[in-house]
């Protein structure tokens, strides 16, 4: 529904220009895209506590981002 509208493959030249972008930042040759994560610490759930604590000992949520 809304994912054409946020989900976009880029065309030729934004390729190029983010691609440019990402060299002169890090020295990667050729990359256009990148996938980051992060833990959001929650309060502890009701149900199934164990299966929400991450490696450092808190509760959390991960989120990913491309």
């Amino acid at each position: 529904m809304f994912a054409p509208v946020f989900i976009t493959w880029p065309n030729e030249e934004k390729v190029e220009k983010i691609k440019n972008g990402f060299f002169s930042y890090s020295t990667f040759p050729n990359v256009f895209g990148a996938i980051d994560g992060t833990h959001i610490n929650i309060l502890a759930p009701h149900d199934h506590q164990e299966a929400y604590v991450n490696r450092k000992g808190h509760h959390s949520i991960q989120l990913q981002v491309c």
